[in-house]
Parts: structure tokens; sequence; C-alpha cells
């Protein structure tokens, strides 16, 4: 049994095409996976992988691409199509719930065709960092984030001061950063 598969990913924008040529299996689930999450990570409009030179050999390793679909969903919101799948891993995608997920096409031409109808506007924005000082006015902290208490010493109430506190502990206060 072979184990070697390869990825060849060609971004012809704003398509992102994958070309998979090898044996498919339990064996080369994670390194399929691993290539095609790697293809969404530029955020193109669609994705499509090409069936064309692979040979599947278990139908559970299928599962990949309804995995990468249901992550693709999530984040970046790119749809992802099959296209060219050999006779025997278009029957097994039809049985299974794949299907369901992703859509499977004949040739890759119809698939980028589809691709490119079926993608859905997205708004993208680039936020800039804010200067300021740290610890300044509307600067982030895990303290505030907690509500302002420090985890070592419990939440004074409100009407006891700084001074009090420290006179009536035997130590001072502990900072919290």
């Amino acid at each position: 049994m072979s184990s070697r598969i390869t990825c060849e990913v060609r971004t012809t924008a704003p398509v992102a095409v994958v070309r998979l040529a090898g044996t498919l299996h339990l064996g080369t689930m994670r390194s399929v996976h691993h290539a095609l999450t790697e293809a969404l990570v530029d955020q193109p409009e669609a994705l499509v992988v090409d069936m064309a030179e692979v040979n599947v050999e278990d139908r559970l390793a299928l599962s990949v691409f309804a995995a990468t679909a249901r992550r693709a969903e999530e984040w970046p919101a790119v749809p992802v199509l099959l296209c060219a799948p050999s006779p025997i891993a278009a029957r097994w995608l039809a049985e299974s719930t794949t299907c369901r997920v992703l859509p499977v096409s004949a040739d890759c031409a119809e698939a980028t065709r589809l691709a490119r109808t079926t993608s859905a506007l997205r708004m993208r924005a680039r936020l800039e960092p804010v200067a300021g000082p740290a610890g300044g006015p509307g600067s982030w902290s895990p303290t505030r984030a907690r509500g302002g208490t420090c985890p070592t010493r419990p939440a004074r109430p409100r009407w006891c001061s700084a001074s009090w506190s420290a006179t009536w502990c035997a130590t001072p206060a502990r900072r919290c950063r």
C-alpha cells in the first residue's frame, strides 16, 4: 500500500485549486487535511479540490473533505467543492454524508465556475494597533478583565481605604500584574 499523496495548491484568483495525487486512505488523511487547511489560510473566495489523480482505498478517508468543509464554513467562510473523483470515489461520496456538506462536480472547470457563483461576499477589516501607554486608559489587562480584583487577595469592600487595609493586614497588599 502506497502511503504517499501529494497536494499542489494553485491559486487562480479568486479561487484556490488543490490538486491531489496519490492514494487516499486513513494514513494520508492528516496530510490532506493539513494541506487543505493551509490553502484556507489565504482566505480565497472558494476552494476547489481536484481528485482526478486520487485513488481512494478507504471510504472513511473521504470524511477529510467534510471536516475541511465544516472548518472552512466557520472560518474563513469559504465554500469547498470537489471535482473529478474516480467512479468508485464518486459512488462512495454519494453514499456518504459528505455530499450533503459539499458539492461534487464532474470536472474542475465546472467546479471553478460553480465556485465563483456560490462564493459569498465577505467584509474584511484590517485593525491597526492603538498606540498608548501600557496600563493607560483603554488598555487591556488580565486584572481588569476579571473585574479589577487580584486572585491572591480577596476583594476589599469599597468603603475600605488602602491605608486601612495595609494597617489591618500584617503585610501590605501585593499588586497584581
